[in-house]
């Protein structure tokens, strides 16, 4: 059976980061990503592993973040987006109530990042799949792509219990370590 045209895999489909520390959630939302043609995801648990996860993949175009995560929880994420100067978009999809939401997103908004919109849990397919379609993750036809700007690195690191922290802004890591 053939694929509805709006649901056939796009040839420059955005790379995607789902930051969520349910493990089940992330399957369910991969399948879904999957199915409405976004093939190149990348998965977290936290907000402090997905940091490391736009290190491994700077080209990410979009997040789907959720709010409520151990350690470094969804707002906190943000704020290191902000703080890094992240230039993609992002989409808050959490079980939280709509006002919490709604406050988040204004957040994102002052922090000038790209928000797609904000999901609740569960994820409603014909919503992501309309605000996957504004996502504008592919410079316009014949236009060069720019360099990136200039930002700052900074470097986060697990061990045995404790965050340590090095960044090119020498002490003014963005954990206070």
């Amino acid at each position: 059976m053939a694929q509805p045209d709006s649901e056939r895999p796009s040839a420059a489909a955005p790379h995607v980061l789902l930051v969520d520390d349910d493990p089940y959630f992330i399957q369910l939302l991969d399948h879904q990503l999957r199915g409405l043609g976004v093939s190149q995801l990348r998965h977290a648990s936290s907000g402090g592993q997905a940091l490391f996860e736009l290190n491994q993949a700077p080209q990410t175009e979009l997040i789907l973040c959720d709010l409520q995560m151990p350690t470094m929880n969804g707002v906190e994420f943000l704020h290191q987006l902000e703080y890094l100067g992240y230039t993609g978009s992002v989409i808050l999809v959490s079980g939280e109530e709509p006002r919490v939401l709604q406050s988040v997103a204004e957040l994102v908004q002052a922090y000038g990042m790209s928000l797609l919109g904000a999901l609740s849990k569960p994820v409603d397919r014909g919503a992501l799949q309309a605000l996957l379609s504004r996502c504008h993750h592919t410079p316009a036809a014949g236009a060069a792509a720019a360099d990136p700007p200039p930002r700052s690195v900074t470097r986060f690191g697990w061990s045995r219990n404790s965050w340590s922290c090095s960044s090119s802004h020498g002490s003014n890591c963005p954990l206070g370590k």
